[in-house]
């Protein structure tokens, strides 16, 4: 099939099938895209992304083996974009995939990458990746976000067919009653290198906890989780240890002065952000617990990596997707990530219960094997683009 995908992009995933030295322009890092381009590629499919970036003008198109780039820019100014709803960058999109016209096109987000999808002569497929009401409540600046919620309603307005990652964005969905269409849910994948061929073994020693966010107050919650690991070393003989992973919390950065400022610093293992693959190693050499302290998630990555892992998990009861993506509790503890107390007892009962880890850690490294692994859920694509392609009517 000759497949597009409209998306933010990674480079790295797709560098084997490009021409050697060539120079592209830094792009909006979305690595499920670029796994799932390089899978279809390899599968024998004809694959055309159709992307924007940042601080680049003009249009650049990139044919390699099997795959071909159709990359734009965005304009400068946050403002402009904000005004008119990516009224430029939606146009620039629509007319690059006319120009090289698709048999199923998959736009990522239901926001400047869907709009010329599902408004242009194709047959289209959206992925709702967030709750734009959501978004509009945590994050700032106001205006964008708002704009964004606009843009999302006239995608699922026009939309047709949708992928949704968690089953908690199928619900949001179906909240709306715009979208009026069959909603297919299709957790994003976890990359093979991610996954442990046994579930990491449980010792009766030192206790490691991990957490990897890119963020600290707010949505992303780690004061809170700082203070539970405060509350867990006062209560607990089992030593335990706290590493963080993300930004800001390498050594020196925000995290850590706020940490030594409040007297939370002991214990914590202040990583910072590293290299994805650097990271997973080292939570696999170390980490016995993935806590996720978010407090929204559309699905939840890091979690699903913890899962290919083998290590048990401690997520928010009502984190958005977190729950879901744990197996409803089949992969580890759920708690209230907004009362420490809550947290505290869920590392709590993990650090005291080595046999209790070990459960969890082998349900959620089952579970990751057959829900999250790249194969499976690439297969399910393809399913759902060859449903599409063949079915009858415009899109």
């Amino acid at each position: 099939m000759k497949i597009g995908l409209s998306c933010p992009i990674s480079w790295e995933p797709l560098r084997r099938f490009l021409p050697d030295g060539i120079q592209l322009p830094q792009p909006l890092i979305f690595n499920f895209g670029a796994e799932l381009a390089a899978a279809l590629v390899d599968q024998g499919h004809e694959v055309h992304i159709f992307t924007l970036c940042h601080h680049f003008h003009g249009e650049m198109h990139v044919a390699g083996r099997g795959l071909h780039l159709h990359i734009a820019g965005y304009r400068e100014g946050g403002w402009r974009y904000t005004l008119d709803m990516y009224r430029t960058e939606c146009a620039c999109l629509r007319r690059m995939m006319a120009a090289y016209p698709c048999e199923v096109i998959h736009a990522h987000w239901s926001y400047e990458f869907a709009l010329p999808a599902v408004t242009s002569p194709v047959r289209a497929v959206v992925s709702l990746r967030d709750n734009p009401w959501k978004v509009l409540w945590m994050f700032r600046p106001k205006s964008y976000r708002l704009m964004h919620l606009v843009l999302a309603y006239r995608v699922l307005w026009h939309a047709r067919h949708l992928v949704v990652a968690s089953d908690y964005l199928a619900r949001y969905a179906r909240r709306l009653h715009l979208f009026r269409h069959e909603i297919s849910v299709i957790p994003n994948a976890v990359a093979d290198y991610c996954f442990s061929a046994s579930p990491r073994r449980q010792s009766e020693g030192k206790v490691c906890f991990a957490s990897i966010t890119n963020g600290f107050m707010g949505c992303k919650n780690v004061d809170t989780l700082l203070r539970a690991f405060g509350r867990l070393r006062g209560m607990v003989s089992t030593p335990c240890e706290l590493r963080l992973y993300g930004w800001p919390h390498g050594v020196g950065e925000a995290t850590q002065q706020w940490a030594a400022a409040h007297g939370l610093a002991e214990g914590v293992v202040f990583c910072g952000q590293q290299a994805h693959g650097k990271m997973i190693a080292d939570v696999r050499k170390h980490a016995d617990v993935l806590v996720h302290p978010s407090r929204e998630e559309s699905f939840g990555n890091v979690i699903a990596e913890a899962m290919a892992i083998g290590i048990p998990t401690v997520v928010g009861a009502a984190s958005g997707a977190a729950p879901w993506v744990a197996g409803n509790g089949a992969a580890g503890l759920l708690v209230d990530v907004d009362r420490t107390e809550s947290m505290t007892e869920g590392m709590r009962r993990l650090a005291e219960d080595s046999a209790l880890r070990q459960r969890l850690g082998n349900q959620a490294h089952a579970l990751a094997n057959e829900r999250y692994r790249l194969r499976n859920v690439v297969q399910r694509h393809q399913d759902l683009y060859q449903m599409i392609s063949t079915a009858s009517g415009r899109k």
